[in-house]
């Protein structure tokens, strides 16, 4: 009978250490989650936008297109200021304009309209303005 008794002391002796170590490896289980949940977090979000960053696709040809009419628009508000002796940086009368096409003074009666947005494949247009 002491056997009996000797084996179910050691079985309790037993779960109550297992019971403590359970509760000690859920502590550090929720320590480890704690810091590496909110790292591989920041690391997927980072690689994400270095994906969105390195395979950005290009304007297509209605984007371009659309881009060709807003240098149109701004080189006749040019041409008018130019005409009636405004100066040629003030904004655009368009916001869409001010938002999207920048100009770059290249001398006195030379300008570049240049678009805002980082396409290569819409350079840059030049106006040069004469008198007469």
């Amino acid at each position: 009978m002491s056997d009996i008794n000797d084996y179910i002391a050691m079985a309790v002796a037993k779960d109550e250490s297992s019971v403590e170590t359970q509760q000690v490896k859920k502590t550090l289980v929720k320590r480890f989650n704690f810091f590496l949940w909110p790292l591989f977090l920041i690391l997927v979000l980072a690689e994400a936008e270095h994906y969105k960053l390195a395979h950005e696709l290009g304007p297509d040809e209605h984007h371009l297109m659309n881009i060709d009419q807003l240098y149109d628009q701004a080189e006749q508000q040019l041409t008018l200021r130019y005409q009636e002796g405004e100066p040629l940086l003030a904004p655009f009368d368009d916001p869409i304009l001010n938002s999207t096409i920048g100009v770059l003074p290249d001398g006195e009666s030379k300008v570049t309209l240049f678009y805002r947005g980082d396409h290569r494949q819409a350079p840059g247009r030049e106006l040069v303005f004469k008198n007469g």
